[in-house]
């Protein structure tokens, strides 16, 4: 939109002034694309109304000015009203004597001051015309849109005035606002129209293309801008057809022709068209809306089949139901004589006719059933909702087909039966023939199929369990990771249960709890070996939730449910007692599934402890095995090979904390003679007392090593030479007072020489420690014995 005033010039050659409100595009012509709103020759006015401010004329003011239907407004330069006409004062319901003295901008917006007042000081500056546009504020604050034109008149006695002429072009304004909306609307309709449109020029060339048509044509508005739209039609012949009927009527209705789709395949469309005019009858061009018929024929084609099928099934239904009348009484003979309970059902569910065998199933009598009973009264509520839906649905007529559902029914004697139950419409009656067949035995089957496939689902889930349990159990390196396997898997294995792994202690005397797991254990911690049925007896001992059987003392008066109780067994010797605690089953649940329960643990209990036995057997091999790896067997202390292998542990390991390891070692005086004296059986005894007084006076980090015949070798990590010194001198003191009984008499006294040595004050590798060592203990010797000697740096 433009507003304007603008100066033509007039065919004399004068200087017209006009002032307008456009909405659109001028051509040459003067001829617009839209409309020209208004337009208002305001030249005379401007001049005579000029003129007649410096001459009075009356008539000619109320003539020209007074009665004008533009607004005329005359003001000081300054910007104060000096005169207004009658259209400004109706307009803003202000009276001519109100608005004089009073400033123009009290009556303009405070957005448009600026306007008005660049208006005002541009008239100021010479006699040219100004155009502006402003609001303008009425007495009841409604606003008003006006395009101005003013410019400086002269005065009496050389003074000057503004002289402003105004068009109120606020409904045009609106008008032109609702106009623009109108087409937006149009617009939207267009690109959203759920069929194709295109419009085109008089040639044929595309001027608009929708979304739906950019959809099914695969082209773009912008691919088609200005090109024919001939080409899209796939029958030239057919085309034409078109065209012709299109110029002898104007318009095309529903005209069936194939088109091309940008992919180039022939789509079946629905074509009408629409021709264009202006006013005066020329042809603008013409609108196509296009719909795709490609579901419309399929469509087609599936309802013909559809009426067919029908059709074909309406035939079949008559001769079924000529059939039907034609053996009623068979039929009938056959409902009161067939083995399946069977009920013919009203539209409210109640039960018109019964035969012998629903009387049976129903456990009623037949006059209390026909007519008084409704046949949802045998049926549970989550069966019977599904099943009265379907009879209200036959009732319907076209979705009689029958159907069938499994429910439980109810007889009034209280027996609960699992049956077959079939819906079927009577043709032509609101009417339902219900059969019952009884499944029960076939439910029982299924139900214990479904067990027998969870109990070998469960199986393989335990075989596998087991096997993982035997696998980490084979490589468990010592006693607590073999408990961590036990405890990790046999809560894996009974998740509802809980229980406990009892050991012997090493005396034998009694069992101690060293590993339980589940909720609430009952039972004791420790008991002796005969408060355990299972343990006398050497095999497993159950007892059921029902209590059966005496229980075991150590199981205590509060445990609930059942439990299991099985021996370890290794080497032919009871080690422990694994103890299973049966959390209490469902009362519900029959015994015979009870009882089968109760085996599946039993088995897998005894599985389980097989598995541990077998690891505890296996550790304690290899633990004996290893201890004689490393231990001499005559003095219990660690061999030369554990030693030498631990100083050097010892050692990496002072070297990287900064500690220091004091190595003290030991030989027996004058041995050989001792030996030859009292013999090797005396001797060997001697060596044992040496090995007991070397483990009891140590730390549990020390090492004490038999180094070889009676030499022997103390590893002191973390102890300094001096504290080393002082354990060296107890240990001498301890040795000479070791009194040694043989033969039925006391043996003579023995004595030790010991050599002390230090990392890293006599060497920092294990090899200069021991000669350190080594060479304090022969000056030991040296010195007489029965000493210890500090090695020299």
């Amino acid at each position: 939109m433009l507003d304007f005033t603008a100066a033509l010039s007039h065919y004399s050659r004068k200087e017209m002034w006009f002032s307008g409100f456009e909405d659109g595009v001028f051509k040459k012509n003067m001829k617009k694309d839209h409309a020209l709103n208004s337009v208002a020759d305001l030249t005379v006015g401007l001049d005579a109304l000029g003129g007649l401010t410096c001459h009075d004329n009356g008539e000619l003011i109320k003539v020209l000015f007074e009665d004008s239907p533009f607004f005329l407004v005359i003001s000081a330069p300054d910007g104060r009203i000096l005169k207004v006409n009658r259209a400004v004062g109706h307009a803003l319901q202000y009276s001519s004597g109100e608005m004089a003295g009073t400033p123009l901008a009290a009556y303009v917006p405070a957005g448009d001051l600026a306007v008005l007042t660049g208006m005002l000081e541009q008239m100021a500056m010479g006699r040219q015309a100004v155009k502006r546009k402003t609001g303008l504020i009425g007495k009841d604050g409604r606003i008003f849109l006006v395009v101005w034109s003013g410019r400086m008149i002269p005065g009496p006695q050389g003074k000057t005035a503004n002289f402003l002429a105004g068009v109120d072009i606020t409904k045009l304004w609106q008008s032109n606002e609702e106009f623009s909306r109108i087409r937006d609307y149009l617009e939207n309709i267009l690109d959203n129209s759920p069929d194709a449109i295109g419009i085109v020029d008089a040639k044929g060339r595309f001027v608009k293309w929708n979304r739906m048509a950019e959809q099914l044509y695969g082209y773009s508005f912008e691919e088609l801008r200005g090109r024919s739209a001939f080409g899209l039609y796939a029958d030239q012949g057919k085309l034409q057809e078109m065209l012709a009927c299109l110029r002898s009527e104007g318009f095309v209705r529903k005209y069936e022709i194939a088109m091309r789709h940008k992919n180039g395949a022939l789509l079946p469309f629905e074509v009408s068209l629409t021709m264009l005019k202006d006013r005066g009858g020329s042809i603008l061009g013409s609108v196509c809306v296009a719909r795709d018929l490609v579901d419309t024929k399929q469509t087609m084609r599936d309802l013909e089949a559809t009426n067919k099928r029908l059709q074909e099934e309406v035939e079949e239904r008559r001769q079924t139901w000529t059939a039907l009348e034609a053996s009623q009484n068979l039929y009938q003979t056959i409902f009161e004589n067939t083995g399946t309970a069977m009920v013919i059902i009203e539209a409210d569910s109640t039960i018109s006719l019964a035969n012998a065998e629903f009387v049976k199933l129903s456990c009623c009598l037949r006059e209390e059933i026909e007519g008084k009973k409704n046949w949802t009264e045998f049926f549970k509520d989550e069966t019977l909702q599904s099943m009265g839906q379907f009879h209200s649905l036959q009732q319907g007529g076209p979705d009689g087909a029958p159907r069938n559902f499994e429910a439980c029914f109810a007889s009034v004697c209280g027996q609960l039966k699992h049956v077959c139950v079939t819906i079927a419409a009577i043709p032509e009656t609101r009417k339902s023939v219900v059969s019952f067949l009884d499944i029960t035995e076939r439910k029982q089957a299924e139900e214990e199929l479904r067990r027998s496939n969870e109990e070998l689902e469960q199986r393989s889930r335990e075989i596998s369990q087991l096997n993982e349990m035997l696998d980490l159990l084979q490589v468990c390196q010592n006693v607590d990771e073999i408990y961590y396997v036990v405890g990790r898997c046999v809560r894996k294995l009974f998740p509802a249960d809980s229980g406990r792994l009892y050991l012997l202690n090493k005396d034998r005397a009694f069992l101690e709890s060293a590993l339980e797991w589940g909720e609430n254990v009952t039972g004791e911690q420790t008991f002796v070996f005969h408060d355990c049925w299972a343990l006398r007896q050497g095999k497993l001992y159950s007892v059921g939730d029902s209590g059966g059987g005496v229980a075991c003392r150590h199981v205590g008066a509060l445990a609930k449910g059942g439990y299991l109780c099985v021996p370890l067994i290794t080497d032919g010797g009871i080690k422990g007692l694994f103890h299973l605690q049966i959390r209490p089953l469902n009362p519900l649940i029959p015994s015979k599934i009870s009882r089968r329960i109760m085996d599946s643990k039993e088995r897998l209990a005894v599985a389980v402890t097989d598995h541990i036995s077998l690891a505890l057997a296996n550790y304690e091999l290899r633990e004996t095995l290893r201890m004689q790896s490393i231990r001499d067997p005559l003095t219990g202390l660690f061999n030369r090979r554990f030693m030498e292998e631990s100083l050097e542990r010892e050692l990496s390991q002072a070297r990287r904390t900064n500690f220091t390891v004091a190595v003290m070692m030991l030989d027996i005086d004058f041995f050989k003679q001792f030996n030859d004296t009292y013999g090797h059986e005396a001797g060997d005894e001697l060596l044992r007392e040496m090995g007991k007084v070397l483990l009891n006076c140590g730390r549990a980090e020390d090492v004490a090593c038999r180094y070889g015949g009676e030499e022997f070798f103390l590893i002191l990590p973390g102890m300094s030479l001096d504290v080393a010194q002082i354990r060296a001198e107890e240990i001498r003191r301890q040795i000479a007072a070791i009194r040694i009984q043989y033969g039925g008499k006391e043996l003579n006294q023995v004595t030790t020489s010991i050599g002390l040595a230090a990392f890293d004050q006599h060497g920092d590798t294990a090899s200069q420690i021991l000669k350190a060592a080594d060479t304090a203990l022969y000056q030991a010797k040296r010195r007489g014995r029965n000493c210890v000697v500090v090695a020299e740096e």
